[in-house]
């Protein structure tokens, strides 16, 4: 009897001991859970709150563009506004635009229309001691007619590039160059004109002093690469497109024309332009890379 009970009460001990070693696993293995889910949110909470940073950043980027282009919608309003007062023009298509401030007539030929814009920017620019900018090169051309605008060589180039484009006439920039820049003596010692083609020729256009140019006595417009070959042999003449205003014609100008054909960049434009680069290739950015490191 004593025996029976004994072993009973020993199961019953075991029993007891199993049923606490089970409940304290169970507890640990709980409480690792719950660390391991409390971790989780953490790193949950973590990436929520980089998540919100990231959209908080974005938003602001957002908003300072939203900004920029609303200023820029109304320098652009108030310009084609201004337009329409100059002009009377009802359309903001550039050609339009383009056709009223100059004058141009429906029955002008091609040639007739590059003329007229080439003479009517020299005619109206301000001023030929810096380029004015303004937000677009609507808003440039624009403000050059109405003469508040001043332009060098370059400023009136890239006017002349842009109203071409309004009329499809093929075109690129010309760059130009002394051989003092060339020999790093100069900066200033450069010039920039046009290149159009017209009638199926190409011919420079110079914005500057309203002219093309020609070679001796033959009256009909060349192109840039021609016109540095003319100037090596003596033969490069000029041809007044308009009036030439009082002591800013070409005559006037502080540099022969010929003397700033030692180098020539007459590269891009329509895939038919031919390439030239001389005297050797990339001078221009080379020269300039120079100067910006002095």
């Amino acid at each position: 009897m004593f025996r029976r009970d004994f072993l009973a009460a020993s199961v019953l001990s075991a029993g007891s001991l199993a049923t606490g070693a089970l409940g304290t696993f169970g507890a640990w293995h709980y409480r690792r859970a719950a660390i391991a889910a409390e971790s989780s949110r953490d790193a949950i909470d973590d990436v929520l709150a980089t998540a919100r940073m990231e959209m908080d950043r974005a938003q602001t980027q957002v908003s300072e563009l939203q900004a920029q282009v609303s200023q820029q919608e109304r320098e652009l309003k108030g310009a084609r506004q201004q337009i329409a007062q100059l002009t009377g023009a009802q359309s903001d298509e550039g050609r339009q635009v383009v056709a009223r401030l100059v004058g141009l007539g429906t029955e002008d030929s091609i040639k007739a229309i590059a003329y007229k814009l080439t003479d009517a920017l020299y005619q109206n620019n301000a001023d030929f001691s810096h380029d004015d900018h303004f937000s677009t090169p609507e808003i440039t051309f624009a403000m050059t007619m109405a003469g508040q605008s001043s332009n060098l060589c370059s400023g009136l180039s890239q006017n002349l590039h842009w109203a071409l484009n309004q009329f499809a006439i093929p075109n690129r920039y010309i760059i130009l160059a002394a051989q003092t820049f060339l020999d790093g003596k100069q900066l200033g010692d450069t010039h920039e004109l046009i290149e159009a083609q017209i009638d199926g020729r190409l011919m420079v256009l110079d914005p500057t002093f309203s002219v093309t140019y020609c070679d001796g006595d033959d009256p009909t417009p060349i192109d840039a690469k021609t016109m540095a070959d003319c100037a090596k042999a003596g033969t490069l003449k000029s041809i007044q497109i308009g009036k030439p205003r009082a002591g800013l014609g070409l005559a006037d100008y502080y540099m022969p024309i010929d003397k700033l054909t030692a180098a020539m960049q007459a590269t891009g434009g329509p895939p038919d332009f031919y390439q030239v680069e001389l005297p050797y290739p990339g001078w221009f950015a080379t020269m300039m890379a120079k100067y910006n490191a002095a």
